[in-house]
């Protein structure tokens, strides 16, 4: 009896080294798109990296920047060059009231008001000492603004060239790394300073490191910031580089500080006291202003208005902020007691320093 006997389980030789051959070539037609798609995968993320490491820089010192302000003789910007930035803003907020301040903490007495002179030290990466004088609001209280220095350093821990760290520092304490990862060549720098030439900006050379002190200080109308972002894929070293430039106009012009402004300032004028005069609503004061009411933080920056019984002890009612106007006028309300009064105003210039009293005349309710 003939038996037909059943094909053994499995592959033959043949059929295996033929499925090996179709596996390899599918391999072979898909690598190349897997590659590419890992590459573009890892050249979008760099992308995004070093587009968040730029922005993160840009958006901080952009924010902190438009609160620059100085007030009663402090300059507004401190130290200007290509990789330093030192401003006067209310930052940090030195207690519940401090309303004005941009962050929310509260924190403690050294960041949270004007850099003391009892403190001074070196503006960061520089020999120039700052501040020389105590700065006070018209109350006669230390001001809410703050030293704010933004500074660049070369990042020697990463190992790569051109890469540096960015430190932010508030007085005088201790800087903290705010960002590594940016990225400049030789011939680049992060800030760049302009100035208004017939309605047009005009750049201003940042060759060195210029302080407040300096004339072209007082010309910066607008700050201009490059921030790059450097990633380096970690497969294949290959780097991304993102750059985001923009520019700071700053809230309100600058002006120097002068050096020395010990001198009191001129006395206002006492040309207007006739001026004085009663209505329902209270009594009105004039005055002319001082010669150096120039408009000029430096120069005059406010006046003192202030009232006493015939004979008795002056009582400032009020401050005024000089102008640079020719005239000056205020409404004394509250005047409810009867009597003679004599009223009087003064004007406060650089240092806090105080001019003599000139005299308004006196009135009888």
């Amino acid at each position: 009896m003939n038996t037909r006997l059943g094909r053994p389980a499995g592959f033959s030789l043949v059929e295996m080294m033929v499925a090996m051959t179709i596996t390899m070539l599918v391999f072979a037609i898909t690598l190349p798109f897997v590659r590419a798609q890992t590459r573009s995968l890892g050249s979008t993320a760099g992308r995004m990296d070093a587009d968040q490491v730029a922005r993160f820089a840009m958006r901080a010192i952009e924010e902190d920047l438009r609160r620059a302000s100085g007030a009663f003789g402090q300059p507004t910007i401190v130290a200007a060059g290509g990789m330093l930035l030192s401003f006067n803003a209310n930052i940090r907020r030195a207690d519940t009231l401090d309303t004005g301040a941009l962050e929310t903490e509260v924190i403690g007495y050294n960041a949270g008001a004007a850099w003391p002179v009892s403190r001074a030290a070196a503006i960061p990466t520089t020999t120039r000492v700052y501040p020389t004088a105590n700065y006070v609001n018209a109350n006669g209280d230390t001001t809410r603004t703050e030293t704010v220095t933004y500074y660049l350093r070369p990042d020697t821990v990463s190992g790569r060239a051109n890469t540096y760290i960015m430190y932010r520092q508030f007085n005088d304490q201790a800087p903290l790394e705010f960002i590594d990862g940016l990225y400049l060549t030789s011939s680049q720098v992060f800030f760049t300073y302009f100035r208004n030439v017939s309605g047009v900006l005009a750049a201003i050379p940042a060759d060195s490191v210029t302080f407040w002190t300096a004339p072209r200080m007082a010309e910066i109308r607008t700050i201009g910031l490059r921030a790059a972002g450097l990633y380096v894929n970690k497969f294949d070293r290959s780097q991304t580089i993102r750059t985001i430039e923009t520019r700071v106009t700053l809230p309100v012009p600058l002006a120097t500080t002068v050096v020395a402004c010990s001198a009191a300032p001129t006395a206002p004028s006492a040309g207007l006291n006739r001026a004085l005069s009663t209505f329902p609503r209270g009594i009105t004061l004039s005055w002319g202003n001082s010669a150096m009411d120039t408009g000029d933080p430096d120069d005059a920056l406010y006046y003192i208005v202030e009232r006493r019984p015939s004979g008795g002890t002056w009582t400032t009612i009020a401050t005024v902020n000089a102008r640079g106007t020719t005239s000056y006028t205020f409404l004394d309300a509250r005047q409810t007691a009867v009597g003679t009064f004599e009223y009087g105003v003064s004007v406060v210039g650089c240092g806090g320093v105080v001019s003599a009293r000139a005299s308004l005349g006196s009135l009888t309710l």
